[in-house]
Protein backbone atom coordinates (compact mmCIF):
# COMPACT_ATOMS: atom_id res chain seq x y z
CA UNK A 1 0.00 0.00 0.00
CA UNK A 2 1.68 3.20 -1.20
CA UNK A 3 0.02 6.66 -2.19
CA UNK A 4 2.86 6.86 -5.26
CA UNK A 5 1.39 4.88 -8.37
CA UNK A 6 5.17 4.92 -9.75
CA UNK A 7 6.14 3.20 -6.18
CA UNK A 8 3.69 0.45 -6.95
CA UNK A 9 5.15 -0.18 -10.23
CA UNK A 10 8.71 -0.18 -9.09
CA UNK A 11 8.13 -2.53 -6.43
CA UNK A 12 6.15 -5.20 -9.10
CA UNK A 13 8.91 -4.83 -11.43
CA UNK A 14 11.40 -5.97 -8.10
CA UNK A 15 9.29 -8.93 -7.22
CA UNK A 16 8.80 -9.99 -10.73
CA UNK A 17 12.38 -9.53 -10.88
CA UNK A 18 12.40 -12.64 -8.14
CA UNK A 19 9.83 -14.01 -9.44
CA UNK A 20 7.92 -14.35 -12.14
CA UNK A 21 5.17 -16.01 -10.85
CA UNK A 22 4.59 -14.06 -7.85
CA UNK A 23 1.60 -12.09 -7.96
CA UNK A 24 1.15 -7.99 -6.96
CA UNK A 25 -1.95 -5.99 -5.71
CA UNK A 26 -1.73 -2.53 -5.40
CA UNK A 27 -3.35 0.17 -2.77
CA UNK A 28 -3.03 3.99 -2.63
CA UNK A 29 -4.91 4.11 0.68
CA UNK A 30 -6.89 2.06 3.60
CA UNK A 31 -10.39 2.08 1.58
CA UNK A 32 -8.57 0.53 -1.73
CA UNK A 33 -6.21 -2.23 0.26
CA UNK A 34 -9.83 -3.19 2.58
CA UNK A 35 -11.55 -3.57 -0.43
CA UNK A 36 -8.61 -5.91 -1.83
CA UNK A 37 -8.13 -8.18 1.11
CA UNK A 38 -11.85 -8.95 1.37
CA UNK A 39 -11.70 -10.91 -1.39
CA UNK A 40 -7.98 -11.92 -1.38
CA UNK A 41 -5.58 -13.27 1.48
CA UNK A 42 -1.77 -12.30 1.09
CA UNK A 43 1.30 -13.79 1.64
CA UNK A 44 3.06 -10.45 2.16
CA UNK A 45 1.48 -6.51 2.92
CA UNK A 46 3.88 -4.06 2.09
CA UNK A 47 2.95 -0.50 4.19
CA UNK A 48 4.15 3.18 3.32
CA UNK A 49 4.49 4.75 6.21
CA UNK A 50 3.64 8.25 5.22
CA UNK A 51 0.45 8.51 3.29
CA UNK A 52 -2.27 10.58 3.44
CA UNK A 53 -5.33 9.96 5.54
CA UNK A 54 -4.50 7.17 7.11
CA UNK A 55 -0.66 6.55 7.92
CA UNK A 56 0.92 3.21 7.57
CA UNK A 57 0.76 2.53 11.79
CA UNK A 58 -2.97 2.85 11.53
CA UNK A 59 -3.04 0.27 8.58
CA UNK A 60 -1.13 -1.90 9.80
CA UNK A 61 -3.82 -1.87 13.25
CA UNK A 62 -6.55 -2.12 10.85
CA UNK A 63 -4.92 -4.90 9.27
CA UNK A 64 -4.31 -6.93 12.43
CA UNK A 65 -7.72 -6.64 13.53
CA UNK A 66 -8.63 -8.60 9.97
CA UNK A 67 -8.68 -12.73 12.03
CA UNK A 68 -7.25 -14.27 8.56
CA UNK A 69 -4.75 -11.60 7.97
CA UNK A 70 -3.23 -11.51 11.69
CA UNK A 71 -0.81 -14.01 10.56
CA UNK A 72 0.52 -12.67 7.58
CA UNK A 73 3.94 -10.52 7.29
CA UNK A 74 3.45 -6.91 7.31
CA UNK A 75 6.28 -4.70 6.55
CA UNK A 76 5.96 -0.81 7.32
CA UNK A 77 8.59 1.05 4.56
CA UNK A 78 9.59 4.30 4.39
CA UNK A 79 12.21 6.62 2.53
CA UNK A 80 13.28 7.68 6.19
CA UNK A 81 12.20 6.17 9.29
CA UNK A 82 13.69 6.44 12.25
CA UNK A 83 14.85 4.37 14.95
CA UNK A 84 11.65 5.16 17.04
CA UNK A 85 9.16 4.77 14.55
CA UNK A 86 11.03 1.34 13.26
CA UNK A 87 10.07 0.50 17.15
CA UNK A 88 6.56 1.67 16.71
CA UNK A 89 5.65 0.07 13.90
CA UNK A 90 6.85 -3.68 15.49
CA UNK A 91 4.46 -2.24 18.38
CA UNK A 92 1.09 -1.68 16.68
CA UNK A 93 1.88 -4.95 14.69
CA UNK A 94 3.98 -4.83 12.17
CA UNK A 95 6.59 -7.84 11.04
CA UNK A 96 9.46 -5.51 10.59
CA UNK A 97 10.10 -2.02 8.95
CA UNK A 98 12.49 -1.37 5.69
CA UNK A 99 13.94 1.75 4.22
CA UNK A 100 13.11 1.79 1.06
CA UNK A 101 16.43 1.22 -1.02
CA UNK A 102 18.28 4.04 -3.06
CA UNK A 103 18.45 1.56 -6.36
CA UNK A 104 16.57 -0.80 -8.06
CA UNK A 105 19.03 -3.61 -7.02
CA UNK A 106 18.82 -2.92 -4.00
CA UNK A 107 15.02 -3.17 -3.44
CA UNK A 108 15.27 -6.30 -5.54
CA UNK A 109 17.77 -7.84 -3.07
CA UNK A 110 15.85 -6.55 0.17
CA UNK A 111 12.36 -8.33 -1.00
CA UNK A 112 14.32 -11.34 -1.97
CA UNK A 113 15.83 -11.61 1.70
CA UNK A 114 12.31 -10.73 3.01
CA UNK A 115 10.73 -12.95 1.22
CA UNK A 116 13.58 -16.38 1.63
CA UNK A 117 13.29 -15.16 5.09
CA UNK A 118 9.45 -15.76 5.68
CA UNK A 119 9.89 -18.66 3.72
CA UNK A 120 12.28 -20.51 5.85
CA UNK A 121 10.36 -19.69 9.38
CA UNK A 122 6.80 -21.27 7.24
Amino acid sequence: MDDDNDEHEIFQSALQRIDETLTFNAATNWHEASGILEHYQPDFIFVDLNMPKMDGFSCVIEIRKITPLKDIPVYIYSTGISERDGKKAITVGATNYIVKPASFLDLCKTLKKILQDESSES
